[in-house]
């Protein structure tokens, strides 16, 4: 089957919210933002995948729809962990690594952002940046939302 765009309205943003309707009829709010951390439903081995949103796109299709896109980093899970918190130490997916796609439609996030992740700063690192050749994040395990 042959396609050709017809319309190339392409809109970037820094934030988007949405409502998810659960089965049981009640609504969740989900807000988005460039720079976070997000938990996705996508898995290869029954794990969390993780990724940085760099990017938030809508595209106008041919039908006069909008869809929402988002564009990730991966973190990749070292199967390591830091010995001073006990926490998972993850691994940024280099820009060239095309092992996983990178632009999937937002309904693969499937709540707001609730996993944190710091970098795993070294000596490289300064209060004033971090040294971005250290591509390692911690998931912090000890965050939680007080109720």
């Amino acid at each position: 089957m042959e396609q050709a765009l017809l319309k190339t309205k392409i809109s970037y943003y820094q934030i988007v919210s949405y409502s998810i309707v659960e089965p049981n009829g009640d609504y969740q709010y989900v807000k988005l933002c460039v720079g976070e951390v997000v938990e996705t439903t996508l898995s290869t081995d029954g794990q969390s995948a993780f990724g940085i949103i760099k990017g938030i796109i809508e595209h106008t299709w041919n039908d006069g729809q909008a869809y929402v896109f988002i564009y990730l980093d991966w973190l990749e899970d070292l199967k390591k962990w830091d010995n001073l918190l006990g926490c998972p130490i993850y691994w940024l997916q280099h820009i060239h690594n095309n092992s996983w796609d990178r632009i999937h439609l937002i309904s693969i996030v499937s709540q707001s952002p609730n996993v944190p992740f710091i970098h795993n700063c070294k000596t490289g690192c300064s209060l004033q940046q971090h040294d971005i050749t250290n591509r390692e994040y911690i998931r912090n395990d000890f965050f939680f939302t007080a109720i």
